[in-house]
């Protein structure tokens, strides 16, 4: 790492290092994407939206990047708008839209980029909404979808270890996902005084992330909020 000024830190990157970003269908994945770019990173875009399994996702990334990848960056579920609904309230219909199809999408993921790294190693990044981290009561099949793919997120972490994939799980705040207001009320405000934006602060951090220097840590969830939420 190198100290920039008194207080930046940034990653020194690999230029062989070929990023595949998954959910480039929509702006928050495009976002994510661009600030890799700016951070030295080379990146494919994946527009994963009509992929349904993981042969599929793998067979995506492959065609994007013959030459292969070693790490996988996966912004779709912040592609996902909450749906407003007491649990009481949530129908079928909505809970099968809301929890069980993005379940079964960070499913075929995560087998999608197993399937391409499991060769050689490398590194996966899921990016979720840090509503995770709350009771969320209005929105609970959004967010029980959230935690259970970071829960997938951990166990492949721990399966997948000896074939050298390391997988850590990003936590930013839920405005970047949707304009509709569902953070918990009482909530702190960010201790560096603003909200992250996806391009100029998260993707950053994701690039450090990446760094094959942390290879070392796996099945971390971290917090890029600003300090709204200080996990342990």
């Amino acid at each position: 790492y190198q100290l920039i000024g008194r207080h930046r830190f940034t990653s020194m990157p690999n230029p062989d290092l070929a990023v595949a970003v998954l959910g480039a269908g929509a702006n928050t994945g495009l976002a994510v994407a661009s600030g890799l770019r700016q951070s030295g990173q080379q990146v494919v875009e994946i527009d994963d939206r009509a992929l349904d399994s993981g042969a599929a996702i793998a067979a995506a990334i492959r065609d994007a990047s013959p030459g292969g990848v070693t790490a996988v960056v996966d912004a779709g579920f912040l592609a996902t708008s909450p749906a407003i609904c007491t649990l009481a309230r949530t129908d079928a219909e909505t809970w099968l839209r809301q929890a069980e199809v993005p379940l079964r999408r960070a499913l075929h993921v995560l087998q999608g980029a197993h399937a391409c790294l499991r060769d050689n190693g490398g590194r996966i990044v899921v990016l979720l909404p840090s509503l995770v981290m709350s009771d969320a009561a209005e929105v609970v099949a959004w967010a029980s979808a959230a935690e259970g793919y970071r829960s997938l997120a951990k166990a492949a972490a721990r399966a997948w270890g000896g074939d050298g994939i390391v997988i850590k799980s990003v936590l930013v705040p839920v405005s970047l996902t949707t304009d509709t207001a569902v953070d918990r009320p009482g909530l702190q405000p960010p201790a560096l005084g603003r909200p992250p934006t996806l391009e100029s602060d998260i993707a950053p951090a994701v690039a450090a992330l990446l760094d094959e220097r942390l290879d070392v840590v796996t099945g971390l969830t971290v917090a890029v909020d600003g300090g709204i939420w200080m996990t342990s």
